[in-house]
């Protein structure tokens, strides 16, 4: 409990002390690369159009009367995951690990996000705990992971949509512990990390390399069933903020060309 208190203090500190919160977007046109990767243009985020027949319509005041700290809802086309998100700081930061939607003890849990990812999901990455393992196992599968590219998240006014660019192994970490994600360095080092530790047996979209520290990503988590040390993970990027709030308000100057890792 101290450990978590003490995490959440710094990576409030940091968070505060380099401005970064929602606001107008500024786009980054760095892009991580490998040696002999081609550099590619980004393209501008296209709206489908068959999605305003599928949006859903959350009514998160009548959500929170079972479920108060409910503070997004998850959908993934096509997998059964259609769940509030939620998060609680007064207990423990897993405290839905053990818990359902309504706060009843429960072994399966509900989805839930760790104090002190935001809430507002501008943060770089927002890690997400608890959608079911056996969805979040079935991306190691490349037709499951390129049939289902999609995560769309709702908050209250706004409907973001997010793309899967990556499924893969990976150290069973407390992610946000391990990275100081509100830093431009930290967030360039976790994708950089992702890909220069790539194996055969890992899934990666032709556009993961479009991604830079400045995007927005979700990554789910679930522990691996074969190995205790080992946690299976999702990352999506933001693809399109329908009310466009989702944004960096400070101007980066960090340099990825000059980045030296530690």
């Amino acid at each position: 409990m101290g450990n978590k208190k003490i995490r959440s203090v710094l990576y409030a500190v940091s968070l505060a002390s380099i401005l970064v919160a929602c606001g107008d977007k500024v786009k980054d046109t760095e892009k991580i690369e490998s040696d002999n990767a081609k550099e590619s243009v980004e393209e501008p985020i296209k709206e489908n159009t068959e999605e305003a027949d599928t949006e859903l319509e959350i009514d998160f005041e009548e959500i929170r009367k079972e479920s108060p700290d409910a503070f997004a809802w998850i959908d993934i086309p096509d997998t059964g995951i259609s769940a509030p998100i939620l998060q609680n700081a007064t207990y423990e930061s897993d405290y839905y690990a053990s818990h359902d939607s309504t706060g009843a003890e429960s072994s399966t849990g509900a989805i839930y996000t760790e104090f002190p990812n935001s809430t507002d999901f501008c943060d770089f990455n927002e890690i997400i705990y608890g959608v079911d393992k056996e969805v979040v196992l079935s991306y190691k599968n490349p037709d499951y992971f390129n049939n289902h590219r999609n995560i769309d998240i709702y908050i209250e006014g706004n409907h973001m949509t997010y793309e899967v660019v990556m499924s893969r192994s990976w150290e069973k970490q407390d992610l946000l512990e391990y990275y100081a994600f509100p830093i431009d360095t930290e967030c360039y080092r976790f994708l950089t990390e992702l890909y220069d530790t790539r194996t055969l047996s890992d899934n990666i979209a032709d556009n993961y390399l479009e991604t830079t520290y400045r995007d927005f990503i979700v990554t789910l988590v679930a522990d691996e069933p074969a190995d205790d040390s080992k946690q299976y993970m999702v990352i999506a990027k933001l693809v399109n903020d329908r009310a466009g709030t989702i944004g960096h308000q400070n101007t980066s100057e960090f340099d990825p060309d000059n980045f030296v890792p530690e």
